[in-house]
């Protein structure tokens, strides 16, 4: 009786998930963002955070708004191995208080190392009642 086909089973099988372990590991998880509070009330100051990402410039953040559209911009190292200096960090972004309506807030992620690449985005909707 041969082993050969119950080895080569085996051999696949162990291929297969070491493939899909490295394929887990190293795809990135797609930026999100959300408000806080979830749905915020008139007067309620606004804050919006980032996750799934890595360290993020914090002296180049900034946003903008016009009418019901906010975009922010984030700049970002794309690798997240550090230490890093302390400009680098995961700061949530202050939008203050906003007028009841429903808003879409946009995320740009711009890698520092390609800037003239497409920016990663996440978009969200915030409703101020």
């Amino acid at each position: 009786m041969s082993r050969q086909p119950f080895l080569t089973t085996a051999a696949r099988a162990l291929a297969a998930a070491a493939a899909l372990q490295a394929f887990a590991q190293g795809a990135p998880a797609a930026p999100s963002i959300g408000a806080s509070p979830a749905i915020p009330g008139y007067g309620d100051p606004v804050t919006m955070e980032l996750g799934a990402t890595p360290p993020v410039f914090l002296p180049a953040t900034r946003y903008t708004r016009s009418g019901s559209t906010i975009t922010i911009d984030y700049e970002y190292l794309p690798a997240s191995f550090g230490p890093f200096d302390p400009q680098f960090g995961y700061q949530h972004r202050s939008l203050g208080e906003l007028p009841p309506g429903n808003y879409t807030v946009q995320a740009r992620l711009v890698d520092i190392d390609h800037p003239n690449d497409a920016p990663q985005t996440a978009t969200t909707n915030v409703a101020v009642v």
